[in-house]
C-alpha cells in the first residue's frame, strides 16, 4: 500500500509544510536540535544570520533616510528661523510700549508652536517620514506635480500660520 503523499528525493533540503518531509515524522512534528552542540551551533547560526540582515539593512536603508531627513529638516530650520528673527525683530520694535507685552506673548506662543517636536512631530509627519497635509505655497493650493521640498516646507499648516501672522505684523 503507498503512503497518502509522494515521497520526492529533495525532501530532506526542500521542506514542504503540505506533507511530511519524512515516512517517520507528521506534519505537526518539530524539528529542533536536541543535543548540546546542535542547540549551541542553531544559536549561533541564527545570531550571524539576524546581525548579517541587520548590518545589510543599517547600511541600505539608513543613508537614505538621514539624507531625505536632513535637506526637509534643514528647509523647515530655515523657514522657522526666519519666522522666529522676525518675531524677535518685532518685539524689539515696540520695545517699552502696550505693543512689546502683545508681541512676547505672540512670541512665546509662537516658540511653543514651532518647536522641531510639534512641527515635525506625528501629528505632521508619518512613520515613513512623509508629510500629511496638502501642498501649495503661501497664497494657493498647488497640484502634487511638480512639488519639491521649498513647496512642502511652505505648505505646512503651522508654519505657513505664522508666516501670514508675522508678515501682516511686520
Amino acid at each position: 500500500e503507498s503512503p497518502p503523499y509522494q515521497i520526492h528525493l529533495n525532501d530532506d533540503v526542500f521542506h514542504s509544510s503540505s506533507r511530511p518531509s519524512s515516512p517517520y515524522l507528521t506534519a505537526n512534528t518539530t524539528l529542533l536540535p536536541t543535543t548540546p552542540d546542535l542547540i549551541k551551533l542553531h544559536s549561533q547560526h541564527s545570531t550571524l544570520g539576524y546581525r548579517a540582515a541587520i548590518s545589510v539593512s543599517k547600511n541600505k536603508y539608513i543613508q537614505i533616510g538621514f539624507d531625505r531627513g536632513y535637506e526637509f529638516g534643514g528647509k523647515v530650520g530655515l523657514v522657522v528661523g526666519w519666522v522666529r528673527g522676525v518675531a524677535e525683530g518685532l518685539v524689539h520694535v515696540a520695545a517699552g510700549g502696550e505693543r512689546e507685552r502683545e508681541m512676547k506673548g505672540m512670541l512665546k506662543e509662537l516658540e511653543m508652536e514651532l518647536a522641531v517636536e510639534k512641527v515635525l512631530g506625528r501629528e505632521w509627519i508619518d512613520e515613513e517620514g512623509m508629510w500629511k497635509w496638502n501642498i501649495g505655497t503661501w497664497d494657493r493650493d498647488q497640484d502634487e506635480e511638480g512639488v519639491d521640498l521649498d513647496l512642502v516646507v511652505q505648505s505646512h499648516p503651522v508654519i505657513r500660520k505664522w508666516v501670514n501672522k508675522v508678515t501682516e505684523m511686520a
